[in-house]
Formats: C-alpha cells, sequence, structure tokens
C-alpha cells in the first residue's frame, strides 16, 4: 500500500514511522512535516535522523507549515511530554542529509500524482500540511485513496482544551477543509487511541527485540511514560493511525458526519460528531474509531520493530 505520512515529529510520530518502516504491507513514499509538538528545524531533525537510523535514507522529507490557515499556532501546553528535543530527550546521530528543496505539499502532488496506485494518507499532525494540499491541488483528490487521521475527541475531553484535541484545537480551519473534502476518513481521536497503550511489559519488549529501533524506541517512552503514571500504559495516538491505515479489522468505527468548530467562544477546535447523520440529516463523511483490539495492535507494533535495524 503506497503512503503519505505527515508529522510534527515527537515521541509517538515518530513510533508512528518506525511502526510504517516495519511494516512490509506498506510502502512510504515520502514524509511531510510541519510545526508541531517541537519547532520545525527540530521536526526536520528528529524525522530525518529517524530514517537514518533505519537505514532508509532514499525515502524524501519535505517540510510545510510554520503557521495555522488563519493568525498563528496557539501554545498547546509544554513540550515536555515530548522532551526538549522531541524524543525524549534520547540522543541518536544527526542526519547526513536535508530535507527537499520543495515544500511539502509540492512533494504531496509530486508523489500522489506519480504513483501508480491511489495512496493512502496519514496524518498524525496538526492538518495544515493537508489542508494546504488539498486547496492548491483540487484534482489530485481522486488519487488519494483515503485520510486516515490522528485527531479529535468526541466523547471524551480534549488536551488542548477541555473540549479540543491538539490536532484539531491547533488549527480547527485546516480540520475543515479535510473533512469536507469528499475523501474517505478514519479518525482515530483521543476515544480510541487513550485504549490503544502500551504497559511496561510491551514497552520491554520493544528493548529487548534486538534491533536499534526498539532500543530507541523503549528509550523515547522511558521518559513518555512518567506523564502516563497510575494509567495502564502509554496511549499510543499516532501509530494507532498509521496501524488502521493498514489493518481495518483493528479499530472498530462509527460512520459519522463530522465537522470542527470554527466559532465557539469555548469550543472552537472541538470535533462535532454526528453518529449516522442522526441529529443533522447530514451525510456520513467519516469512520470514527471507538474501539480498538489492543492485543493484536501490540503484536504488529513488536513485529514491525523486530523488522527494523
Amino acid at each position: 500500500m503506497p503512503v503519505l505520512l505527515d508529522v510534527d515529529t515527537g515521541i509517538d510520530d515518530a513510533l508512528a514511522l518506525l511502526y510504517l518502516l516495519g511494516e512490509p504491507r506498506a510502502k512510504l513514499l515520502g514524509i511531510t512535516a510541519m510545526e508541531g509538538s517541537v519547532p520545525l528545524a527540530q521536526v526536520a531533525r528528529n524525522t530525518l535522523a529517524i530514517l537514518r537510523l533505519c537505514g532508509r535514507e532514499d525515502i524524501p522529507v519535505a517540510l510545510g507549515a510554520q503557521k495555522p490557515l488563519l493568525g498563528r499556532f496557539s501554545p498547546s501546553g509544554k513540550v515536555s511530554i515530548h522532551g526538549e528535543n522531541g524524543l525524549g530527550n534520547v540522543s541518536i546521530p544527526d542526519p547526513v542529509r536535508r530535507p527537499e528543496p520543495c515544500r511539502a505539499v509540492e512533494l504531496m502532488a509530486r508523489l500522489i500524482e506519480e504513483s501508480p496506485e491511489r495512496v493512502t494518507v496519514v496524518a498524525v499532525a496538526a492538518m495544515t500540511n493537508l489542508a494546504t494540499f488539498l486547496l492548491c491541488y483540487p484534482h489530485l483528490k481522486e488519487k488519494i485513496e483515503q485520510l486516515v487521521l490522528m485527531g479529535g475527541a468526541a466523547w471524551c475531553r480534549g488536551n488542548f482544551s477541555p473540549v479540543a484535541e491538539a490536532n484539531i484545537g491547533r488549527d480547527p480551519e485546516a480540520a475543515q477543509v479535510v473533512f469536507s473534502a469528499g475523501i474517505p476518513i478514519k479518525l482515530a481521536g483521543l476515544d480510541v487511541t487513550y485504549k490503544a497503550y502500551a504497559t511496561a511489559a510491551e514497552r520491554e519488549a520493544w528493548r529487548d527485540c534486538g534491533t536499534r529501533a526498539g532500543r530507541f524506541a523503549w528509550e523515547m517512552f522511558v521518559h513518555y511514560a512518567a506523564f502516563y503514571e497510575g494509567a495502564p500504559g502509554c496511549a499510543l495516538h499516532d501509530p494507532l493511525a498509521a496501524a488502521w491505515a493498514l489493518d481495518e479489522a483493528l479499530v472498530k468505527a462509527l460512520p459519522a458526519h463530522l465537522e470542527a468548530d470554527l466559532c465557539g467562544r469555548t469550543t472552537r477546535g472541538a470535533t462535532v460528531v454526528d453518529v449516522g447523520g442522526a441529529k443533522t440529516g447530514r451525510p456520513c463523511n467519516a469512520l470514527v474509531g471507538v474501539e480498538v483490539d489492543r492485543e493484536a495492535f501490540a503484536r504488529r507494533l513488536l513485529a514491525a520493530l523486530r523488522r527494523l535495524p
């Protein structure tokens, strides 16, 4: 399956990237990056360094948005959950190459246009790059198989505001462009990603799997786990979106009409989910994840890490 990945590479983005690199069903065509968990220069460094760690310097990386479609990014809280460098303060060798000279949306357009197969886009950052692409290249929408998005909080509290999840809350206008594009959407929001956690024993299995990638993943999550004290494990938000892109059976989902709140004084950035379009009468434009086969997901993730260097 040809895949494009859009990231703001912090800890869980990094693990989503490792998952796709280690999953033989995924053909990772390229990566687009934007400011988010850390500043854009650090996102670029992190992404390129992980590709070097895994011996995949053939995969192009292009940089995109440093601000939302309107205005500027609002703070989404401390970046400390990702550490100062976005990778849990874990040190890995610097990359030896630079990002592509083109912009993120230009790389998206080229790779989608050149692909003989329809492309799956996995977006695990704010949706600014993706929305900009859809606005600039509407004729390429028909070459996209599906959009698998990590974002939103349908029925649980937000992590950006009381009602908004960070990837939607940081650029709700971009999210609404994406939701309105008419492309099949799978939404892996906090309602399901909090259920896709990794226990301490499962993370130790990453460490002991015999690969650099597994050890690196475990080291990052030593830092991340400190923010989940008292919980059964660390939520794997972005990796679940990557896994769901490849395996529909992992996640139970409900068809729904999906919108982003753009105007509410206290609810801006909230994900408005109308299951079945029952309340609004509007057509369903997304599958919204509600349950996950957590054990199967854990097995697939460990298998992917074992396939990497």
